[in-house]
């Protein structure tokens, strides 16, 4: 993840190497960033699911419908943490995830929309791509058709996800007016050209 955001932020054009590198020393960062992501987000839903409790079901519905809405407006002001934590240079998980909620200020709804379409959007192409390809592979018997619908389903799911990647880094880049170079950090020496 973190190594594709390098490439796909970085105007320089860095080998796989050095993107690599970049992921490698951004990676406790990230997932600091998102283990606090993931309490928030999971002190919400469990705090939710516990006060529908023995609520009536309209309760339990509207409480359902607002907590969906919360997670995912939570998700949105979270989102551009991981280009934040590889363009910016930024160690700090908590500065990250702040950087993030401002960068989206003004902006989470459309951002929101944006990724509810591209998502949508990838379901529909992935459904009809394994609906065809599922078609065709009964044909040669069940074994073939189930194996050939997991390599499917795999190829579809990482497509999606370097579109999202892709998707992520062009919103930063957008509300952000990403540096043509990832600065780095202080602590960070820069290693001498052969």
């Amino acid at each position: 993840l973190l190594a594709i955001l390098v490439l796909l932020t970085d105007r320089t054009r860095p080998t796989v190497a050095q993107s690599l590198k970049t992921g490698v020393r951004r990676l406790l960062p990230y997932l600091g960033a998102q283990l606090l992501v993931s309490v928030v987000l999971g002190i919400l839903i469990l705090g939710a699911v516990a006060g529908m409790i023995g609520a009536s079901a309209l309760v339990a519905l509207v409480g359902a419908i607002v907590t969906a809405a919360l997670v995912c407006y939570l998700f949105t002001k979270f989102l551009l943490t991981p280009p934040v934590i590889v363009v910016e240079g930024e160690n700090n998980p908590i500065a990250a995830m702040s950087r993030s909620w401002r960068l989206t200020r003004g902006n989470a709804l459309r951002v929101f929309a944006f990724l509810f379409l591209l998502i949508l959007a990838v379901a529909i192409v992935g459904a009809v791509v394994n609906m065809v390809v599922g078609l065709v592979l009964a044909l040669a018997g069940s074994d073939a058709a189930l194996l050939g619908q997991a390599v499917v389903s795999g190829l579809i799911n990482a497509a999606f996800y370097v579109v999202f990647l892709g998707a992520m880094a062009a919103t930063y880049r957008q509300l952000a007016g990403a540096p043509a170079k990832i600065a780095p950090r202080p602590s960070e020496a820069e290693e001498p050209s052969d």
